[in-house]
């Protein structure tokens, strides 16, 4: 059992990862497009792109954190490979996701039958489950490369946001 919470908890430390995923693909496309086009329209986007949000760096590239992680250049492609893999499944889950949460909220607007938002709802719960299943089998790759101190360290760059649990309360903060 202690095996399987501190599996979690890893999955859990690690959520960053999965939200980074469409920043970085926002910021690819932006960079694609800037190489693709004109001067006259790559000067008229200039405004915007300082104006967009950075993603932080991945803890296995950024030299300062693999300095700070102790992360070999051999852990640190081995990383790479295992997120350039995961990127294209993570990235359709996402793309599925929203939609069928936009498929969701229009159904329940347009007041579609019960039965059809249930089944909707479900496609869309198994969806987001796979989308979960395939963030931790990533993250659990990644860690399997770090050593036991590397994946402390990275554990604590990354905390845990959740609900405040203690004494069955729900919402989080002190009421």
């Amino acid at each position: 059992m202690v095996r399987i919470s501190a599996w979690a908890l890893a999955a859990l430390l690690m959520l960053p990862v999965y939200g980074r995923a469409a920043d970085e693909v926002c910021e690819r496309t932006q960079t694609q497009q800037a190489r693709t086009q004109p001067p006259q329209q790559q000067d008229s986007k200039a405004g915007r792109s300082d104006q967009g949000h950075q993603p932080p760096p991945h803890w296995w590239s950024d030299p300062q954190l693999r300095q700070q992680l102790a992360i070999t250049d051999a852990q640190s492609k081995l990383v790479e490979d295992i997120w350039q893999k995961s990127l294209p499944d993570l990235r359709k889950f996402r793309d599925q996701l929203m939609t069928l949460d936009e498929q969701v909220s229009k159904m329940i607007q347009d007041g579609a039958p019960e039965a059809s938002v249930i089944a909707l709802v479900e496609q869309t719960e198994n969806t987001r489950a796979q989308a979960s299943k395939a963030r931790t089998v990533m993250i659990y790759r990644m860690f399997r490369v770090l050593n036991a101190d590397q994946r402390a360290k990275v554990a604590a760059m990354y905390p845990v946001h959740r609900d405040d649990h203690r004494d069955g309360r729900r919402g989080g903060g002190p009421r």
